[in-house]
């Protein structure tokens, strides 16, 4: 995504310098025609008149230094109603400290008396210092000092004496340094200070040889409060646009912006990308760079191109902001879901071959009480995020549909996840801490499901997919392996197995039930590579009529088998007069069957024990009968023992 503030920023500097600029125009105007026609107001309010061949010429100061001055080619004073005009007039207005800061010049001025009213009878133009500079470099010249002129013109102006109001219906058009606006019609109340341009408020410059067009239908600034008010705004800068109900720019003294309120359907879009919210503040530092900005109301992000579409809500956010305007941090506050759907490319099929099974969508949904993204700078400038951590019942589901199988399907859950990126999109690895949960669903139907305290998920870079005539797009990265620590609990099962030529019905009818095995241990290790996963530290496998421990259990996902190492110890219980769904041997007695091993073999399909002795033999016994073998085997579903 595309960060607009230093864009922002820079339209709004111009555009505040261009309103500040506006105000001293019509108050010092304003000023020099209420008090230079009256016949015995030059003697009231201590101003100078001299005629001389250059013509005549008006002043007025105030303690040590000027304030205004006027200068016109002409001056002509009626009899009666005591109307007066000036021709080619030069209005020059001076800041406090005497030096040289505003101009306003036209060919034709009117004053009526009676009514109090000064008017301009022709166009106007004025020169506008601009705002100062918040960094002035210290070796700059002239020339450099022009850059920061605005000139002005419109017709049409107006001023009334009585009420200290200054307005004009017309066209306003100004420029500065290759930067150009308008407005049509504009007010100004020198009492309070309020300058008020009523409609069609346009800005349109270029910042980084990218067009910037800023409109409002409204634009007010307050001298007191210095805030700037636009209303309706709307702003394009190359392809990012902006808009918003109302915008708030708070100024500091040196003419700097600090701060920047938007007020109502805030939306900011750029390239298929849009994050809005019900308001939106920006802080900025002395020199006018963003430094953070607060979403709130309700946010939303959205996402879409050709193969992807993500949406994203939260109550609020905060977006924190690195050099050069470029987002570093985001924090989406309560009650946060972001769904990602991607559809993946799928490869041309080559003759003689049948399709391959590859993946066609991949559906991400994520929730959690809070998300923190970390951003890192590309050198496109734009932030690429590094880390995201979902805080507060943490949950991320991710469902892979497939051309010729059923979908895959994995659920994360955790107080909390750390997910790590590469490219800003691709996912590397996954942490998670607190009541951390893992589910894996495969295409085969075999659903496993592990707990523990700490979770980790490594991911492996996809190859790029490429379609016909389009660029390599890179798919989703694919599960490498997981590791669960701390109080591991494991639960697999898997869907009966159908031998050849026999129906699911008439599976279930011999009795065929599916697997289920459950287990705790310290440490649980899966491997996509080889589909197994392997338990650690303790191991048990729990059944309903017994448990097996071993140093190390190993599951292969896909069958459903299972391999046991280092001191293997078994034990069956009895379960006469019970129909259960794995039932154990029985050897008459209501005792439970004990066996001890160095390894063993668990075979799902076939409902089968294997055990083996190493440097001593394997051994079984209940109550005072006991068998010793190499190997022990013993078949659950035929009910039968081999040594």
């Amino acid at each position: 995504m595309r960060i607009t503030i230093e864009r922002l920023r820079s339209w709004i500097l111009l555009l505040a310098g261009l309103l500040l600029a506006g105000i001293l125009v019509f108050f010092g105007y304003a000023r020099w025609q209420v008090r230079r026609v009256a016949r015995d107001l030059p003697g009231k309010l201590g101003i100078t008149i001299q005629q001389s061949t250059a013509g005549y010429t008006f002043s007025k100061s105030e303690g040590n230094h000027t304030v205004f001055t006027v200068h016109a080619a002409k001056m002509l004073q009626y009899k009666g109603a005591g109307r007066a005009e000036l021709h080619d007039v030069s209005i020059t207005l001076y800041a406090p400290n005497g030096a040289q800061a505003d101009r306003i010049y036209g060919n034709d001025f009117d004053y009526d008396p009676v009514l109090g009213l000064v008017r301009a009878t022709g166009p106007v133009q004025i020169d506008l210092q601009g705002p100062p500079a918040s960094d002035p470099h210290p070796s700059a010249t002239p020339a450099d000092g022009d850059k920061n002129i605005v000139h002005v013109k419109t017709a049409g102006l107006v001023f009334n004496q009585k009420t200290g109001l200054a307005n004009t219906p017309e066209r306003l058009e100004f420029q500065i340094a290759g930067a150009a606006g308008s407005a049509v019609g504009a007010e100004f109340d020198s009492r309070t200070g309020v300058l008020l341009l009523q409609s069609e408020v346009a800005f349109s410059s270029s910042v980084d040889g990218d067009p910037l067009v800023v409109r409002a239908r409204r634009a007010q600034f307050e001298r007191a409060s210095q805030q700037l008010f636009l209303l309706q705004d709307a702003t394009a800068y190359g392809y990012t646009h902006s808009v918003s109900d109302q915008a708030i720019v708070h100024f500091r003294d040196d003419g700097s912006v600090f701060r920047i309120d938007s007020i109502g359907h805030a939306v900011t879009s750029s390239q298929g990308q849009q994050v809005g919210s019900q308001t939106a503040r920006i802080d900025l530092d002395e020199k006018s760079n963003p430094l953070q900005a607060l979403l709130s109301g309700g946010v939303s992000y959205t996402v879409e191109d050709a193969l992807r579409r993500l949406r994203g809500n939260s109550d609020s956010a905060i977006l924190t902001f690195g050099p050069r305007a470029t987002v570093k941090h985001a924090q989406l506050r309560t009650n946060v879901t972001i769904a990602d759907s991607e559809q993946v490319p799928q490869p041309v099929p080559q003759a003689g071959r049948p399709s391959a099974d590859s993946p066609v969508s991949t559906t991400r949904n994520v929730q959690a009480s809070q998300i923190d993204v970390d951003f890192a700078p590309s050198p496109q400038r734009k932030p690429l995020a590094q880390h995201v951590l979902a805080v507060g019942n943490a949950r991320l589901d991710i469902r892979t549909l497939y051309a010729n199988t059923p979908p895959q399907e994995s659920e994360v859950q955790g107080d909390q996840i750390l997910v790590t990126l590469r490219d800003g999109t691709a996912v590397s690895s996954l942490r998670g801490t607190g009541h951390t949960r893992l589910m894996l669903l495969n295409s085969k139907g075999v659903r496993q499901t592990s707990t523990g305290d700490h979770l980790l998920l490594t991911f492996a870079a996809a190859p790029h997919a490429k379609t016909p005539g389009s660029p390599a797009i890179q798919q989703a990265s694919q599960l490498e392996s997981s590791e669960q620590t701390g109080n591991v609990t494991f639960d697999q099962q898997s869907p009966p197995s159908t031998p050849a030529g026999r129906t699911r019905a008439a599976n279930r009818a011999a009795g065929s039930m599916s697997m289920e095995i459950s287990a705790t241990a310290q440490r649980a290790v899966y491997s996509a590579a080889t589909q197994m996963v392997t338990l650690f530290g303790d191991p048990r496998i729990r059944e309903e009529n017994g448990e097996v421990t071993a140093g190390t259990i190993q599951l292969e996902r896909a069958s459903g088998d299972a391999t046991a190492s280092g001191g293997v110890k078994a034990t069956y219980r009895q379960t006469a007069g019970r129909q259960t769904p794995q039932p154990a041997v029985s050897f008459g007695g209501q005792e439970p069957v004990h066996v001890i091993a160095d390894h063993a073999r668990f075979d799902h399909s076939a409902n089968l024990a294997t055990f083996y002795g190493k440097s001593q033999d394997a051994r079984l016994w209940q109550g005072d009968d006991s068998i010793s073998a190499p190997v022990v085997e013993l078949s659950r579903s035929q009910q039968t023992l081999s040594a």
